[in-house]
């Protein structure tokens, strides 16, 4: 009777061994992700612990840093909790940090055709949302089926009312060419400039289109005042 006890107890360890191990094999594979380059979507703060309570730099919009993990957050605001995604980095320089996962996309893209419909779904008998214009700097958060990935722009204005473009789909009509994506940054700050200082939004534009050697030096023209002169 002793020895079938003994031996049941054995049965029972190796069923519990057993049971446990896809959960160990789980946390390994997640710890052992490959390292990969993601691009900030707007200018943000990274901090020095997971916490994020501490600045240790701030990221522009399109930088890359690379990934080095993730992990779920909880954090205790008075009676509130939020639990999150905070994406492990590392910066160009070296130095490491942490970041709300939302902040970070796959891939930093310009538009390139004169204009690219983006969809609620990855078909195009799905309803069309917005018109993207040539030149528009997003970004790519999911590759699709078929050629489709999913977007993220921010704010934009269809010329009836600002909608925001978050999560829809594109089949095409884009580039990520590195040169595009530093004109087109220039480009958008020299518009954005150009409704706050006109004078140094003009100056600008002017630069971009004596500077550049893609297409945003005829959007830059476009879009300098008639009764501004182009030198």
């Amino acid at each position: 009777m002793k020895r079938l006890f003994l031996s049941f107890g054995v049965v029972l360890a190796l069923l519990a061994a057993c049971s446990q191990q896809p959960a160990s094999e789980e946390e390994t594979a997640e710890k052992n992700q490959e390292p990969r380059k993601v691009y900030a979507k707007w200018d943000n703060r990274v901090y020095k612990d997971k916490d994020l309570k501490e600045i240790v730099a701030v990221l522009s919009k399109c930088e890359s840093v690379t990934k080095l993990g993730e992990e779920e957050v909880t954090v205790s605001s008075g009676s509130n909790e939020e639990t999150f995604t905070v994406y492990h980095i590392k910066l160009a320089d070296g130095v490491e940090a942490y970041a709300k996962e939302n902040l970070f996309a796959l891939k930093t893209i310009v538009f390139t055709a004169d204009s690219t419909d983006c969809f609620v779904r990855p078909t195009m008998d799905s309803r069309l949302y917005y018109k993207i214009p040539l030149g528009t700097l997003g970004f790519i958060t999911e590759e699709g089926d078929d050629g489709w990935v999913k977007i993220w722009i921010g704010k934009v204005d269809d010329g009836v009312k600002e909608k925001w473009v978050t999560d829809q789909w594109v089949q095409a009509g884009y580039s990520d060419e590195i040169e595009l994506i530093r004109d087109a940054k220039l480009y958008e700050k020299a518009l954005e400039t150009l409704d706050k200082n006109p004078e140094e939004g003009i100056a600008a534009l002017k630069e971009i289109n004596e500077n550049s050697a893609t297409f945003f030096a005829r959007l830059a023209s476009e879009n300098i005042p008639d009764n501004t002169s182009v030198e």
